[in-house]
Protein backbone atom coordinates (compact mmCIF):
# COMPACT_ATOMS: atom_id res chain seq x y z
CA UNK A 1 0.00 0.00 0.00
CA UNK A 2 1.33 4.07 -1.01
CA UNK A 3 1.44 6.61 1.04
CA UNK A 4 -1.27 9.77 0.15
CA UNK A 5 1.85 12.20 -1.48
CA UNK A 6 4.00 9.36 -3.15
CA UNK A 7 2.39 7.58 -5.85
CA UNK A 8 5.55 6.24 -7.43
CA UNK A 9 6.91 2.99 -5.64
CA UNK A 10 10.52 2.87 -4.72
CA UNK A 11 12.78 2.25 -8.09
CA UNK A 12 10.20 3.67 -10.34
CA UNK A 13 12.37 3.91 -13.83
CA UNK A 14 9.20 6.31 -15.44
CA UNK A 15 10.25 9.24 -13.80
CA UNK A 16 8.53 11.93 -12.55
CA UNK A 17 5.39 12.49 -14.85
CA UNK A 18 4.97 14.33 -17.57
CA UNK A 19 7.04 17.79 -17.59
CA UNK A 20 5.80 20.68 -16.44
CA UNK A 21 4.42 22.79 -19.29
CA UNK A 22 4.25 19.88 -21.89
CA UNK A 23 0.69 19.04 -23.47
CA UNK A 24 -0.61 16.09 -22.71
CA UNK A 25 -2.54 14.05 -26.34
CA UNK A 26 -5.86 15.93 -26.06
CA UNK A 27 -4.58 19.38 -26.46
CA UNK A 28 -2.29 18.22 -29.13
CA UNK A 29 -5.02 17.11 -30.58
CA UNK A 30 -6.97 20.38 -30.39
CA UNK A 31 -3.75 22.29 -31.66
CA UNK A 32 -3.19 20.03 -34.92
CA UNK A 33 -7.20 20.76 -35.50
CA UNK A 34 -6.93 24.31 -35.18
CA UNK A 35 -3.71 24.30 -37.14
CA UNK A 36 -5.76 22.66 -40.38
CA UNK A 37 -8.93 24.94 -39.85
CA UNK A 38 -7.57 27.97 -38.52
CA UNK A 39 -8.91 30.08 -41.82
CA UNK A 40 -12.36 28.74 -42.09
CA UNK A 41 -12.97 29.39 -38.40
CA UNK A 42 -12.01 32.69 -38.19
CA UNK A 43 -13.79 33.07 -41.49
CA UNK A 44 -16.60 31.77 -39.86
CA UNK A 45 -16.36 33.25 -36.60
CA UNK A 46 -16.22 36.94 -38.30
CA UNK A 47 -18.91 36.17 -40.34
CA UNK A 48 -21.38 35.10 -37.11
CA UNK A 49 -19.89 38.72 -35.74
CA UNK A 50 -21.09 40.49 -38.06
CA UNK A 51 -24.81 38.74 -38.25
CA UNK A 52 -25.27 40.16 -34.70
CA UNK A 53 -23.54 37.52 -32.47
CA UNK A 54 -23.02 39.00 -29.59
CA UNK A 55 -20.54 36.96 -27.48
CA UNK A 56 -18.85 36.34 -31.05
CA UNK A 57 -18.26 40.16 -31.15
CA UNK A 58 -16.71 40.33 -27.77
CA UNK A 59 -14.74 37.32 -28.20
CA UNK A 60 -12.77 38.75 -31.81
CA UNK A 61 -12.82 42.14 -30.22
CA UNK A 62 -11.09 41.59 -26.29
CA UNK A 63 -7.87 41.22 -27.17
CA UNK A 64 -7.60 43.88 -30.33
CA UNK A 65 -9.39 46.97 -27.18
CA UNK A 66 -7.23 45.39 -24.95
CA UNK A 67 -4.17 46.77 -26.85
CA UNK A 68 -6.08 50.03 -27.43
CA UNK A 69 -4.86 53.08 -26.05
CA UNK A 70 -6.70 56.54 -25.64
CA UNK A 71 -4.42 59.14 -26.52
CA UNK A 72 -1.82 60.23 -24.26
CA UNK A 73 -3.05 61.58 -20.49
CA UNK A 74 -1.33 64.83 -19.45
CA UNK A 75 -1.77 66.19 -16.57
CA UNK A 76 1.18 68.69 -16.00
CA UNK A 77 4.51 68.43 -14.03
CA UNK A 78 3.93 66.32 -10.81
CA UNK A 79 5.89 66.75 -7.85
CA UNK A 80 7.95 63.95 -6.65
CA UNK A 81 11.01 65.09 -4.93
CA UNK A 82 9.79 64.26 -1.65
CA UNK A 83 7.48 61.57 0.18
CA UNK A 84 4.92 65.16 1.17
CA UNK A 85 5.33 65.93 -3.41
CA UNK A 86 3.94 62.36 -3.68
CA UNK A 87 1.23 62.32 -1.53
CA UNK A 88 -0.20 65.73 -2.63
CA UNK A 89 0.50 64.11 -6.43
CA UNK A 90 -1.60 61.04 -5.04
CA UNK A 91 -4.47 63.00 -3.86
CA UNK A 92 -3.99 65.20 -7.18
CA UNK A 93 -4.70 61.87 -9.00
CA UNK A 94 -7.33 60.69 -6.90
CA UNK A 95 -9.27 63.95 -7.79
CA UNK A 96 -9.26 64.11 -11.20
CA UNK A 97 -10.41 60.33 -11.69
CA UNK A 98 -13.11 61.29 -9.33
CA UNK A 99 -14.03 64.75 -11.44
CA UNK A 100 -13.78 62.18 -14.93
CA UNK A 101 -10.81 64.39 -16.28
CA UNK A 102 -8.83 61.19 -16.21
CA UNK A 103 -9.71 57.41 -16.74
CA UNK A 104 -9.61 55.10 -13.50
CA UNK A 105 -6.72 53.10 -15.32
CA UNK A 106 -4.78 56.41 -16.12
CA UNK A 107 -5.18 57.09 -12.85
CA UNK A 108 -4.13 53.26 -11.45
CA UNK A 109 -0.82 53.45 -14.14
CA UNK A 110 0.42 57.18 -12.51
CA UNK A 111 -0.28 55.51 -9.12
CA UNK A 112 1.78 52.93 -9.53
CA UNK A 113 4.70 54.91 -11.32
CA UNK A 114 4.16 57.46 -7.92
CA UNK A 115 4.72 53.93 -5.76
CA UNK A 116 7.73 53.28 -7.45
CA UNK A 117 9.18 56.77 -6.99
CA UNK A 118 8.50 56.22 -3.08
CA UNK A 119 10.00 52.91 -3.17
CA UNK A 120 13.02 54.81 -5.00
CA UNK A 121 12.60 58.16 -2.21
CA UNK A 122 12.64 55.58 0.59
CA UNK A 123 15.91 53.28 -0.69
CA UNK A 124 18.05 56.57 -0.89
CA UNK A 125 17.05 57.77 2.73
CA UNK A 126 17.99 53.87 4.15
CA UNK A 127 21.07 54.07 1.92
CA UNK A 128 21.70 57.43 3.37
CA UNK A 129 21.56 56.31 6.78
CA UNK A 130 23.59 53.76 6.46
CA UNK A 131 26.06 55.75 4.65
CA UNK A 132 26.20 57.84 8.62
CA UNK A 133 26.13 54.83 10.36
CA UNK A 134 29.32 53.23 8.54
CA UNK A 135 31.11 56.94 8.84
CA UNK A 136 33.82 56.78 11.12
CA UNK A 137 33.74 58.50 13.74
CA UNK A 138 36.12 61.45 14.47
Amino acid sequence: MTKRGRPFEPGNTFGRGRPRGSRNKSMLLVQQLLDQYMDPLLRKSVMMALQGNVSMLKTLLQPLLAGYRSSATKLGKLPTSTVEELSKASDMLIRQAGAGKISPQDARQFSELIEDRRRVLHTEELERRLRALEKPQQ
